[in-house]
Formats: C-alpha cells, structure tokens, sequence
C-alpha cells in the first residue's frame, strides 16, 4: 500500500512539520509512506500534472483556510484522472462538518477529524490488513475514531469523536528527517490552549498536554547540533508553566551554539523577576518572542473572551525590549466586536510607540466552528463565505475601513517588519503624520493608487516609492527630502549589495 502525503503550502502557513508529524506515525508500519511539497505560487495544473505522475494508492492533504480549495480542485481532476485513488484530508478547515464536505465533495474518500497523528496511524494500519486479508478497506474503517469516511454504496459515515491523544506518544519527527543547517524548521513541546477566544478553534483547554522538560531538552539540543538557523516552536502559550519554561530558557542559554535562533509565542504578563534576570544572559539573537495582544481596548478583550490585564502585558513587552537582546514581535487583530476604526488606530499607535521588532496586523477570520461566527449577527458581521472567512465589515466598523487597514497592513509587512528600512520610516512616521497610523495610513493610499502593488515586492520600488511619498509632501516640510534621501541610502545600504546600492 503506497500513500502519498501532499503539503499544499501557502504564504501564511507552513504544512512540513504536520507531514512530517503524520510521517513518523506511521513510518513503522507496512505502508510505504512518500511526502512531496508544493508552493503556494505552484499552479493547480502543474500541481495535477506531477501527481498524475505518482503510483499510489492512498493520497493525503493536510488543509487549512489558505489551501483547502485549491486541495479540493486537484483532489477533484485526480479523482477523475484515477478512478480507484483513495483520496483524504485532514486539518481544522475540514474537521468541524467533514459529511458534510464530503456530500459536496464526491471525490473526498476520507476526512480526518481533529488530531490526525492517531487515526492516521489506524487507517494505514487499516489498509494493510485489508491487503493482507483481501477484504475492503471500509470493513475495517468502521472502527476508527475520529473520521467521516465514504462506503462502496457512496454512503457517508460519521464515525465517534476521538479523545485527545496523549503528546507523550508522538515520535520525534527529526528521527526520520534531517535537520538541515541554517534552516528553519517547526516544532512543539504541548499542544493546547488556556485562552477562551472566541475567534479561535484551539482554544478553551482545560490544561494543556506536554512534553516531558527532559525529553524537550534532548529534542532541542539534536537543533542546535545541527546549527539550525531558526526554531519556530508551535506552542500556543510556551510560558503558562513558568518553571518549566524558565528551565528550558535557562538550558538553551547554557547550551547556546552561539547562532540557532528560538522563537516562542508568550504571555508577557505570566514573567516574573527571575525570568527576566534570566533572559538578560542570553545572547543576543537567541530568543524571539511572539506576543498576541490582538487590541488594548478593554472592552474588546473582554467581548472575545481574552482575559488579560492588557497594562500589565505592555509593561512587560517594555521590559522585554529594554534587555536589548530579545527579538520581540507582536500581533494585533482589526475587526474584533467594539474595535471601531478610531480604537484599532489607537491599538496601533500603542504598539508601535513600543518599538518593536514586528508588528503584524492580522484581519479577523470567522472561522467554522469558531463561537465569534456562530453569533456573527449578534455584532452585525459580514464576511468573506469562501475561506479564510475575512471580516468585511460589522457594526463598529465599515467595509472601507476595513480595506484601509488591509492597505496599512501591507505596507507594514514590506517596510516595517521585514526591518529593510528602519532609519526611514522612523523619521517618516514622525513628520509625515499627527501619528504613526495617520502617515502610514497616507503612505498606503499612495502606494496603492500609483498602482504599483505587484511592483512594490522588489527591494528597488519600495525604495523609489518612499522618495516619491516624500515628494509630495516637500512643499509643507521644505528639507524633508534630503533627509529621507540620506536616510534611504543608508538603509538601501543594508538591503541592497553594493553594487546594487550603486546603481539605485
């Protein structure tokens, strides 16, 4: 039996470790497992034709908001291509009503419902058997937990839900795959969520599930001998067990090879004093942290759930930022109940007064299953029907907004976060507007009314498209543009090549 396991990637999220996850489930099996990754950029029909290429039996796409249509049309054209292929999905995308996709989806075989490691383990074990004792798959598929599947008759079949699986099971995904030096690479520790989001699927956990310290150390030290560039560890809240993650840093500090990078998703205001006495050892570059403050509005905190003093988290997002060696990235949502176009803007201007290394403006997503979609009227909400589900306006804020914020966001992401031009945009954010949103709020509109937006992805037109905003603006801050011109080459200095610096 030959299953072939596809990640569909996209611009927003990365499927290698969860096909590496399911690999080392099953990689002891009878089964002949292969994996193959395409790009987001990677076109339905090539993706068609090089699978067309592949003798399997089985074939497997992890989904997620950004890949699931493109998965269900490929999944469809093969479906035709090889009438007796088994197709099947897995991912929250298509969990939360799989008969009911599958009654859409006539080519769909299989869906896998929550945790795929341990159902997908029991199907390839079903599919050997049933090669072995020369009997239909489905006879042995009726007794998994955990997944919606599709008769010979063309019957749908809903089968229980499946308890949570213990992590401690899991294998070590590195014990099949090499960890490639200056790579960046996934992993988790605990799986799990104590946050009660509305907006979210992996929320409202009573505890979260985790790895033994020792074992995470062991795993985590196999990285740093192989001089990984970046660690990206998935855990939803790394610190919400302070003694274990101050044990873990206080590893990584004392084991540092002196170049691998990690970076973890927080909660500032679970830091204590001997945290913080502890993250000023480490080398500068060695951790990064992600913190989701989402808004500073009390009052929308409160509307989704989000329990937090938000006072306290930005107290210590100062505090991390003054130890001067920690990377320190957050995030915040646009479109949230009660977060109208004034208090997002004063979102923004609190978070990038703060001066941190990222700001990443994320743009609310009703997902399926989510309790914000499910009472979506209650706030007058209307958003995108296809997937990712987008906010397109509710009663606090109007569709036009919205885009406006869509617009600053990308600016953000191109001159902001990618940290290409910090010299400049410091000095623009400060005299081209009454705050930092009101100038890139103007400096958006230019961008995207000079119609240059494909454009501006390359290095020299977001530098052009800097010097020709602060033209416009020459006339009511005479001397501007030679600032910024100095300010550009110098910058453009640590984008560009020399050569290329030159020649701009």
């Amino acid at each position: 039996m030959r299953i072939l396991l596809i990640a569909v990637k996209s611009e927003h999220m990365s499927l290698d470790f969860q096909l590496k996850c399911l690999y080392s489930t099953a990689a002891s099996e009878d089964c002949l497992l292969e994996m193959k990754e395409f790009e987001a950029s990677t076109d339905d029909d090539s993706i068609f034709g090089e699978l067309l290429s592949y003798d399997c039996d089985v074939i497997c796409f992890p989904c997620n908001v950004y890949n699931v249509e493109k998965v269900l049309t490929i999944s469809e054209n093969l479906k035709k291509a090889k009438t007796g292929l088994v197709t099947m999905l897995m991912g929250l995308e298509v969990s939360y009503d799989a008969p009911e996709i599958m009654g859409q989806n006539p080519q769909i075989d299989i869906i896998i419902e929550g945790e795929p490691e341990g159902a997908f383990l029991h199907i390839c074990k079903a599919f050997s058997e049933s090669e072995k004792q020369k009997v239909r798959p489905e006879q042995l598929l009726s007794s998994i937990r955990g997944i919606s599947y599709r008769t010979d008759s063309g019957d749908i079949l809903q089968n229980q839900e499946v308890p949570p699986l213990l992590i401690e099971s899991l294998t070590f995904p590195y014990n099949y795959f090499e960890a490639e030096q200056d790579s960046t690479i996934y992993y988790e520790s605990a799986r799990d969520c104590l946050y009660t989001c509305s907006y979210c699927l992996e929320s409202g956990s009573d505890k979260i599930r985790q790895l033994p310290v020792e074992r995470v150390k062991q795993e985590l030290s196999y990285f740093m001998y192989k001089r990984v560039k970046k660690v990206i560890v998935k855990d939803s809240i790394f610190n919400h067990n302070r003694r274990r993650a101050y044990d873990l840093w206080e590893y990584l500090i004392s084991s540092d090879n002196g170049s691998t990078c990690f970076k973890f998703k927080i909660r500032t205001e679970l830091l204590d004093e001997g945290t913080f006495s502890l993250l000023s050892k480490a080398r500068s570059g060695l951790f990064e942290f992600e913190v989701g403050v989402q808004s500073t509005n009390r009052q929308v905190l409160n509307s989704v759930g989000r329990s937090t003093d938000i006072f306290e988290s930005i107290d210590m997002i100062k505090r991390l930022l003054g130890l001067g060696n920690v990377i320190v990235g957050v995030n915040i949502i646009a479109g949230l109940p009660f977060d109208n176009f004034n208090s997002f803007k004063t979102t923004f201007n609190e978070m990038y007064r703060l001066n941190p290394h990222s700001i990443r403006i994320h743009l609310l997503m009703l997902l399926k299953g989510t309790d914000i979609r499910k009472y979506a009227s209650v706030y007058g909400y209307e958003y995108k029907s296809r997937p990712p589900y987008e906010v397109i306006s509710n009663r606090f804020i109007s569709a036009e907004e919205i885009y406006q914020i869509k617009y600053i966001k990308r600016v953000v992401e191109l001159y902001y976060n990618d940290g290409g031009f910090p010299e400049t945009m410091a000095f623009m954010s400060a005299v081209f507007g009454e705050t930092p949103f009101d100038f890139y709020s103007r400096f958006a509109e230019c961008c995207f009314k000079s119609g240059l937006p494909q454009e501006l992805y390359k290095k020299e037109e977001l530098c052009r498209m800097c010097y020709t905003f602060a033209r416009t603006k020459e006339d009511n801050m005479p001397g501007s543009l030679v600032n910024i011109k100095r300010l550009l080459a110098k910058d453009a200095g640590r984008v560009f090549d020399f050569d290329e610096t030159k020649e701009f």
